[in-house]
């Protein structure tokens, strides 16, 4: 007996899954401007009545395009494993080694009246021991670079792997850094430099910082101690250099492992321990005179010290490396032929590219992390985590 009219009183029952009813779901979605479920399912009931309607309302809203466009999220994946060489031990410091820049920092020249300059940290960081290494870059030259990198490799040892970003992920930073990166990955001297000292050097899809957030994370506690150690002066060259030193000690006398409250608990291990032999005394045993040892002895005890340092390394730091907070799913791999919308933070949200994928590249365990997507402005590789899927090949 109510006012509502006699469809809507008689509704026409549709079957569940029935392609009429995925029909007038979509028609019901058109009209009602690609509104949501509720939206769709209250327009829909005025004349039918859908078995489970809710349920076909989202799987038909789900395949569409144009809500996807406007509304989609980009793609997880699986948080990876650690790659094997991140877990191997023992190695020297800065065996696996990954770099970054932060900065500008303005320097002047001078006490009063000086001129202004711009100078740019350089964070090289221990995979491993997640020791710090920080030096000040005078330009975003790749000459410069490689003076930073000659500096590094005196001071450190020669790296056997490199790893960075590439230009395009430095948000917001400015041109000249995205030129800086973009020239590391094509320069011909650079390479060959490379080549000559037997480096792997490594660069990560763009747009994809969470590859690195091994040496991203370094570059948040190297910037924040440079801010709370200057408060805002204006350092010349010298002092800057200074400053960047004592940060850098300060970074690698962090622990790494749990500090217990007990005076009787056992040191807590910091990447210096992995640095300098002159950090291991504290962690020797009381009752042994070292300088009582041979030097033959002397040596072989010092390497059973770093042994243990590295077997505690393993047992203590390692295990809180197994956390994964999120991304622990497994999704469906994108596969070529698939078109997907790529998402830009420097664009709004209707000027995003579309393409098309034309190659992915899945990991040892055959999930797919990025992907090369062919768009009307050439073939770019994005991190699947960047690529709103819009419409699969099969």
């Amino acid at each position: 007996r109510s006012p509502l009219s006699y469809d809507c009183r008689h509704p026409i029952i549709l079957g569940k899954g029935s392609h009429l009813a995925a029909l007038l779901v979509r028609r019901s979605h058109e009209e009602v401007k690609h509104f949501g479920v509720n939206t769709v399912l209250c327009n829909l009931r005025q004349r039918y009545w859908p078995i489970r309607g809710r349920e076909q309302v989202k799987k038909i809203l789900s395949s569409c395009v144009l809500c996807k466009k406007w509304r989609g999220n980009p793609g997880v994946q699986f948080m990876a494993d650690l790659p094997a060489s991140r877990v191997d031990f023992p190695n020297p410091p800065f065996t696996l080694t990954g770099v970054d820049y932060f900065g500008p920092i303005t320097t002047k020249a001078g006490f009063r009246g000086g001129r202004r300059e711009k100078r740019y940290g350089v964070v090289f960081t221990c995979l491993q021991t997640r020791a710090v290494h920080l030096e000040v870059a005078q330009s975003l030259s790749t000459d410069d670079f490689l003076k930073v990198f000659s500096r590094f490799v005196a001071r450190r040892s020669k790296p056997k792997r490199m790893f960075s970003d590439q230009g395009t992920n430095f948000v917001g930073a400015e041109r000249e850094m995205r030129q800086l990166v973009k020239e590391l990955c094509n320069d011909v001297v650079l390479k060959a430099k490379l080549q000559q000292e037997g480096l792997d050097w490594n660069f990560n899809p763009p747009f994809a910082p969470h590859m690195g957030g091994a040496w991203e994370a370094m570059v948040k506690l190297a910037k924040r101690a440079i801010t709370a150690t200057t408060n805002g002066a204006q350092l010349t060259d010298d002092e800057l250099s200074t400053v960047a030193a004592e940060c850098e000690a300060m970074l690698n006398n962090r622990p790494l492992t749990y500090v217990g409250s007990d005076p009787d608990d056992v040191e807590p291990l910091t990447p210096a321990h992995f640095l300098a032999a002159g950090q291991l005394m504290p962690l020797l045993p009381s009752e042994i005179q070292v300088d009582e040892v041979s030097p033959k002895r002397r040596w072989l005890f010092l390497q059973s010290i770093m042994l243990k340092i590295w077997k505690r390394w393993q047992k203590e730091y390692l295990p809180c490396l197994q956390r994964r907070p999120k991304w622990n799913q497994t999704v469906r791999n994108l596969e070529p032929g698939d078109l997907v919308l790529i998402l830009d933070p420097n664009q709004p949200r209707g000027r995003w590219l579309r393409g098309k994928i034309e190659e992915t590249f899945p990991d040892d365990r055959n999930v797919v992390r990025s992907a090369k997507v062919l768009t009307q402005n050439g073939v770019l590789h994005r991190p699947v985590t960047k690529l709103i899927l819009l419409l699969r090949e099969h």
